[in-house]
């Protein structure tokens, strides 16, 4: 399974599970949009983490395949984070991929920069747009750059006047959010199970971890080796996928080059 970030959707990932699935015939890629995202709308509180995660066993249960893997960005790491301490002592995989997540409390922080992009959101919330570009170009006139408000017009839908507003649950998001920042899951890095092969993937350019939260990675990697892994991608910049495609691709292959008999599923 391939979580995305927040306010992303799984469509954001399109082009690099068909790149990746082209690279390793014999995986199958899930790539869900995770509660409040993309098409998986409507669902009921609490928005948090945990809830997340828990979202994410339910949907295990509906796949024709087990699975072994899951990759995760940003926002989506820490679920996966979350999702193994609730979970993966009961429903184990045997490696999960963190792509510049921050496992530990942020509440002091923006690193990202979301918590200034909702209330611009919020704002335009019940904004009707002629076109997409009239979006993006209100977005900019806000000091959105215009890499961001494209990557956010995803979130537009039409309405029957064929014009288009935001589809998104704001509060819910807010406190989704709210959430990844109050969650320390620091030890679920510490104490990986022996059943699990971790891999953290680090932005070289503007990543969300600060200098010490990338030294402490770094020295539980050296400390776990055979468990916890660590990669920093030098030229790419938070959105890893994005950035440098081919270099995670390459990286991922420490997974899944190793043939088996069967299809497998990443979740």
């Amino acid at each position: 399974m391939i979580l995305h970030g927040i306010l992303g959707a799984g469509i954001n990932w399109r082009s690099f599970s068909t790149r990746l699935t082209q690279l390793y015939p014999e995986w199958g890629v899930v790539v869900v949009d995770l509660r409040l995202h993309g098409h998986s709308q409507g669902f009921q509180p609490p928005h948090t983490l945990a809830q997340a995660a828990a979202d994410l066993t339910a949907l295990q249960q509906t796949l024709p395949e087990s699975i072994q893997g899951m990759i995760g960005h940003s926002f989506g790491g820490k679920v996966i984070l979350q999702w193994i301490q609730d979970f993966h002592a009961q429903i184990p995989i045997d490696f999960a991929w963190i792509l510049d997540s921050c496992p530990g409390n942020t509440q002091q922080v923006d690193r990202s920069g979301v918590k200034s992009i909702l209330p611009l959101l919020e704002k335009n919330r019940n904004t009707s747009f002629t076109t997409r570009e009239d979006f993006v170009i209100t977005l900019q006139q806000e000091g959105i750059r215009e890499s961001t408000a494209r990557w956010l017009a995803r979130n537009l839908i039409q309405t029957e006047q064929k014009t288009y507003q935001l589809g998104l649950n704001l509060q819910g998001i807010q406190a989704l959010l709210e959430s990844y920042a109050q969650c320390d899951l620091w030890h679920v890095l510490e104490y990986v199970p022996n059943n699990l092969s971790i891999h953290f993937v680090i932005a070289g350019k503007e990543s969300l971890l600060d200098e010490e939260d990338q030294t402490r990675i770094h020295a539980l990697a050296r400390h776990y080796p055979e468990r916890l892994k660590c990669h920093t991608l030098a030229d790419a910049g938070h959105w890893v996928h994005v950035d440098a495609p081919h270099a995670l691709l390459t990286l991922l292959a420490h997974s899944l080059s190793i043939p088996k008999s069967f299809k497998k599923m990443l979740f």
